[in-house]
């Protein structure tokens, strides 16, 4: 869910288990606990952030940058280990990332034409789905 405020708009994810909200912004991701509130975390990531999923309650979190160039552009799905802080995988396309979900087993990346099933442990593609452009 995406939240347009008056100068920027602001990405909004729950985790699986709805007890941490995270944010993706103009300047990074936060992770916050929602009872009670308090920011478990926070990220600065240059071009910002436009898409972001927790993993549970672990320290795996998937991004997707909100520019087209940089180190992290819209076009492609980094998964960071926020305990190592650092990248663990990450995954290009052809055209900009609409959105992202993740289970235990699954990495699930929305396309404009396709989307794309991937086992989360080897970063292998299942399957991938030709969406209907009509």
């Amino acid at each position: 869910m995406s939240i347009k405020t008056s100068n920027d708009d602001i990405y909004i994810s729950f985790n699986q288990t709805n007890n941490y909200s995270c944010f993706g912004t103009s300047i990074g991701f936060y992770i916050y606990q929602i009872s009670p509130f308090n920011k478990i975390l926070s990220r600065k990531i240059d071009g910002g952030v436009s898409l972001v999923k927790m993993l549970h309650e672990s320290n795996i979190i998937i991004f997707v940058g909100r520019s087209d160039r940089g180190m992290y552009p819209n076009y492609k799905l980094i998964i960071w280990d926020d305990q190592k802080k650092n990248v663990l995988g990450e995954i290009s396309y052809n055209s900009k990332i609409n959105n992202i979900d993740l289970t235990k087993d699954h990495i699930i990346v929305v396309c404009d034409k396709k989307i794309y099933i991937y086992a989360f442990e080897t970063l292998t593609l299942i399957k991938s789905i030709d969406k209907n452009t009509d």
